[in-house]
């Protein structure tokens, strides 16, 4: 009844699928709330990311309408529900970097985001990618994440124009994407996964590996939001023992 009320007296939504509602809807929160799993079938990410990728979430319904909302909407307080999800993305690659052993040494790792356009930026007022990159770092830390330090830091820069790559295919986005960035060398912990919101095909998130690695970096694997496939096998994600509630309040 409330939502209803909301609905016809103020025209409040949920961002995800219109409904009236205050916030987030229940159907919508049961969607963006599923387990993390690998990008196996993210075809241009080539060999410094393969079998070491994740996503929260299928770029479709709901999803795509908050991630939407929140880049272009200005919908800021998405940033948590979206932030959550990505961290378990990012603590699913740390659990495959951890068993495999790779962490030994370090109880740190940074969370470097694919960069913006400058012209995106500038429409947006922010940079998207920076902001999920910060809420979901914040997350890992108030988590018990075994004493591994999670920062963000920003290496990458995009050293010329991309076109926009939506109607574009594999080979063109990878053409598209092909050494568009530069990374500046670590100053301090070198050991990083590449974060966005989405992963199409995996040509922006191949570049910005290739970028880091050229420069000295580690890179660890990758991590997004989405990603538009049906899931292609899951583990059981770790985070969700410890990881706060990513939708509480929204």
């Amino acid at each position: 009844m409330l939502d209803e009320m909301a609905d016809l007296l103020l025209g409040a939504q949920c961002p995800g699928c219109g409904a009236p509602s205050w916030r987030l809807c229940e159907d919508c929160r049961r969607v963006v709330s599923r387990p993390a799993r690998p990008l196996d079938d993210a075809v241009a990410l080539g060999p410094l990311l393969s079998g070491r990728a994740a996503c929260a979430g299928d770029w479709d319904g709901p999803v795509r309408q908050l991630v939407t909302a929140f880049k272009d909407r200005g919908s800021w307080g998405l940033r948590r529900v979206l932030g959550g999800q990505l961290a378990l993305a990012v603590r699913w690659v740390l659990d495959g970097v951890l068993q495999d052993g790779c962490l030994e040494g370090t109880r740190q790792v940074v969370l470097v985001p694919v960069p913006s356009s400058p012209k995106a930026v500038r429409t947006r007022g922010f940079d998207h990618s920076r902001v999920l990159a910060d809420t979901a770092a914040r997350l890992l830390r108030e988590g018990d994440t075994g004493g591994l330090r999670v920062d963000v830091v920003r290496p990458l820069r995009r050293v010329r124009a991309v076109a926009d790559q939506s109607g574009l295919g594999r080979a063109e986005r990878l053409r598209n994407q092909h050494r568009t960035m530069r990374a500046a060398p670590p100053a301090g912990c070198r050991r990083a996964v590449v974060i966005d919101d989405v992963c199409t095909t995996g040509a922006s998130l191949s570049e910005a590996a290739r970028a880091l690695t050229e420069a000295g970096w580690t890179v660890l694997g990758a991590a997004v939001v989405a990603h538009p496939s049906h899931p292609v096998g899951r583990r059981e994600d770790p985070l969700k023992v410890f990881l706060p509630d990513p939708l509480k309040g929204v």
